[in-house]
């Protein structure tokens, strides 16, 4: 299973980017249903992988259908921060909902966000296999 991380855009000097969420990953189906009925965008709506890197997990026909251009893909923090909200009110809302460890990620990269919204900095989520 991969772990959900987030990439910025240009570097913020001392923030930890390590945080790596498989929580996020393994209870994805279950997010993208809370974010629908919050009127959000779901989280892996902000995942992006180049077809470069793509390549070494994919065949050789990967970008045969010319859906990725190789350009890289960046979200406003603010887009991403409203979902992780979102995603943390119904889980405050309705606390017996939440699977073990999803509130620590979604704080975890919330504080990221904050800091790249601070510096009017775009981000991604990219994930390690």
């Amino acid at each position: 299973m991969g772990a959900l991380f987030i990439a910025l855009e240009h570097e913020i000097d001392d923030i930890d980017l390590t945080p790596h969420a498989t929580n996020l990953v393994e209870h994805s189906e279950f997010l993208e249903e809370i974010a629908d009925g919050a009127h959000v965008a779901p989280l892996m709506h902000f995942f992006h992988k180049s077809a470069e890197d793509m390549e070494e997990f994919m065949e050789d026909d990967y970008n045969e259908d010319g859906d990725d251009d190789g350009e890289e893909l960046w979200f406003d923090a603010s887009e991403g921060h409203a979902t992780l909200e979102a995603l943390l009110h119904h889980f405050e809302d309705h606390p017996a909902e939440a699977p073990e460890g999803v509130e620590e990620e979604i704080e975890t990269f919330i504080k990221i966000l904050a800091l790249a919204e601070e510096h009017d900095i775009r981000w991604h989520f990219e994930m390690d296999f």
